[in-house]
């Protein structure tokens, strides 16, 4: 399994009770890659993303074109996240990435876990798991689904798709008053340049696990 490097965003202090705790992320999808993730620690307070709701440009630009800095200056300024980390490289089809991080229990007695990666061969599409509970002990697993960020119109086409074997980025074309909405397999209707028989996906395109390591 290839490794994967990851850098935090914020620096959790390192107090008494700890836990340590082991993320995997994986691309179940037979063609697709996903993009660096943006992987998020916090309270029940704190929404990465919420269906139904205007995309931030933050989450825009990830899912438009895999692009991170916008969507962590808006994670920083929220005050209720506790720590993140992106992803410095994306995670190819059916591969699966590591990361390890410790939390303080008395800092954050209630510690969740959400995260977002562009399918790169869509106009906007990502996969998202939203608020997942860390675990006390064992190993929790949950899919994580594509969402339409409802930010860019779904052409299909490659002038405006960024993943392979398009590579057109930073191409935009918007769609006024769109929201974030689930969207299921395969993804790709085929209208366009994109073959739906290659790069589409079921209902399950990625997985998240979380195991309580210490």
């Amino acid at each position: 399994m290839s490794a994967i490097k990851w850098f935090a965003i914020s620096l959790i202090p390192a107090l008494v009770q700890a836990a340590d705790y082991k993320v995997t992320i994986t691309n179940n999808m037979r063609h697709q890659t996903l993009s660096p993730p943006v992987v998020v620690i916090h309270g029940p307070a704190f929404k990465l993303y919420a269906r139904g709701t205007t995309a931030t440009q933050g989450i825009a630009l990830m899912a438009e074109d895999g692009i991170t800095s916008t969507l962590v200056k808006e994670i920083n300024a929220n005050k209720s996240y506790h720590r993140a980390m992106v992803g410095t490289g994306g995670i190819a089809a059916g591969q699966k990435r590591e990361l390890t991080f410790r939390i303080d229990g008395k800092k954050l007695p209630m510690p969740q876990i959400s995260f977002v990666s562009m399918i790169t061969t869509t106009n906007d599409a990502f996969v998202a798991v939203s608020a997942l509970a860390l675990p006390a002990s064992g190993r929790v697993e949950k899919i994580a689904p594509a969402y339409d960020a409802g930010s860019e119109e779904n052409t299909e086409l490659c002038i405006h798709v960024p993943g392979m074997p398009c590579d057109s980025h930073n191409v935009r074309r918007p769609s006024p008053g769109g929201k974030i909405a689930l969207l299921p397999g395969p993804g790709i209707l085929g209208i366009g340049d994109i073959s739906s028989a290659m790069f589409g996906w079921d209902d399950a395109p990625a997985t998240i696990s979380i195991e309580r390591i210490k």
